[in-house]
């Protein structure tokens, strides 16, 4: 028996490195090392600073079964004919500073690509080989220079990933209605004020990000109700879409637009999403629709309008994160506890004192609060279930409060970046489970001894403090 077990183990070990053999592949940075193992090289990664010759090209072409090649190069301005011996190459990504002198008739016969990245290297539209590339799946193409995008374009069948990257490119990518497989879709431009209705838009999009400056109007028709990601980035827009009302797949949303978009349509439709970042977006009331996305994971609102929000409708959500960062008409009474969220992190230069229902959430563990003008944590400590609190920009918080028998038991970190703040009170010694210590400020009056006495500690901050103000050991609590 002792035998067989043997003899298994032994054939599970090598059936083990013979899996590991096939699938490790050793990424060369070298091209002269790679073509000392040339028979065994397939992925040769030439790093940034590096001058590729002729000579080199030569050698390069030596690796026929190389299927990886990425250069890094600001010196490349052109590429042999010679290239058209990688027949087995599958992934190929150029990056320079330089327009590249580009061997169409020796591109084009690259069929094999299937992801090919070119950055900084396009001039002033795109090379005409990589329409037809007829294997390729996905493309991305990036140039701060390039200020069109080359039609017409072969519809590429096989594509479905598609990245373009010009912030001076000044119309919408023509041709690329065309590309009908089409399920990951970027452009970003600062300069793309119109994007045409597509006729029969894109069925089978997953993933859409735009980012587009001076863009004003979004048809519908990018919007299928096929997507799982969405992110817009679109500061000049004049109004939501309203398809953005009907995404059943969608889980992950990032909108921004500005002070013009008006409000946001409801997202009642959005039953799968999971996380949610809005950025300058003016939230509107019972209408948000967040009421009907109960697997909500992640919620954060930047910069955003809530005089109107109705915070009614995350009641039934169970949070990890809410987020509400420099935001108008904050009622914050209304975080309180008939919310149920884990981290809550609050960014409010207008904030005075720490809102008073914070302490009766239940299920917060991790709270993050920063501002200006906070001079006051109320009651802060009565929060049972907290367990990190960060206190971060204040320049008006001159001391902790104190800390009544039984309160904080469970907090492991305390953070606290407070300019003004002169005392901390002997009481913090109560807070016997704290690991973490970070006391920051411009000058400390005095330091208990109590600090001393918390035998958990691992990790202690402290800033703005000289030694006379440096508590004895011997008067630890």
């Amino acid at each position: 028996m002792i035998a067989l077990m043997k003899h298994i183990l032994l054939t599970l070990t090598l059936a083990c490195a013979l899996v590991s053999s096939l699938y490790a592949q050793t990424i060369y940075t070298s091209i002269s090392d790679a073509v000392q193992n040339k028979e065994e090289a397939r992925i040769l990664h030439i790093p940034s600073g590096s001058k590729v010759s002729v000579a080199d090209w030569r050698d390069i072409t030596q690796l026929e079964g190389l299927t990886e090649l990425r250069i890094f190069s600001d010196n490349m301005i052109f590429i042999p004919d010679i290239i058209s011996r990688l027949q087995a190459l599958e992934v190929l990504e150029i990056q320079t500073n330089q327009d590249v002198k580009w061997p169409e008739e020796a591109m084009e016969s690259l069929q094999s690509i299937r992801d090919l990245t070119l950055e900084n290297c396009l001039g002033n539209e795109v090379p005409a080989f990589v329409t037809k590339l007829e294997n390729l799946e996905t493309l991305t193409l990036s140039d701060r220079d390039a200020t069109r995008f080359q039609a017409p374009f072969s519809p590429l069948a096989k594509l479905y990933a598609l990245e373009v990257r010009m912030p001076n490119l000044d119309e919408w990518p023509q041709g690329i209605q065309a590309f009908s497989n089409l399920k990951s879709l970027t452009i970003e431009s600062k300069k793309i004020s119109e994007i045409p209705e597509q006729e029969n838009g894109w069925l089978k999009l997953e993933n859409v990000t735009l980012h587009l400056e001076s863009l004003t109007f979004l048809p519908a028709s990018l919007i299928p109700p096929s997507l799982q990601t969405l992110k817009i980035d679109c500061p000049a827009l004049s109004m939501w879409p309203s398809s953005l009302s009907n995404l059943p797949e969608l889980t992950e949303l990032f909108l921004r637009g500005g002070l013009q978009t008006g409000p946001m349509p409801s997202l009642a439709g959005s039953v799968s999403l999971r996380s949610a970042v809005f950025f300058d977006v003016e939230m509107p009331g019972k209408e948000s629709g967040l009421d009907r996305c109960t697997g909500m994971e992640e919620i954060r609102f930047y910069r955003c309008g809530l005089a109107q929000f109705d915070w009614k409708s995350l009641r039934g959500i169970s949070l990890a994160i809410l987020g509400v960062h420099h935001c108008t008409g904050v009622n914050y009474n209304k975080i309180n506890k008939k919310l149920s969220v884990s981290q809550l992190i609050i960014q409010d230069d207008r904030l005075d004192k720490m809102p008073p229902g914070i302490h009766k959430i239940e299920t917060l563990t991790t709270l993050d609060v920063s501002g200006e003008r906070l001079a006051s944590l109320g009651k802060i400590w009565k929060c049972q279930s907290l367990s990190s609190l960060t206190v971060a920009r204040t320049e008006a918080l001159k001391s902790l409060p104190e800390l009544k028998p039984g309160l904080g038991r469970n907090l492991e970190e305390l953070h606290i970046w407070a300019y003004s703040l002169q005392t901390v009170p002997e009481s913090i010694g109560q807070l016997v489970q704290l690991r973490r210590l970070t006391l920051r400020a411009d000058q400390f009056r005095s330091l208990p001894g109590s600090l001393w006495g918390l035998s958990n500690l691992e990790d202690l901050v402290l800033g703005g403090v000289s030694p006379e103000v440096m508590p004895d050991s011997s008067t630890k609590g």
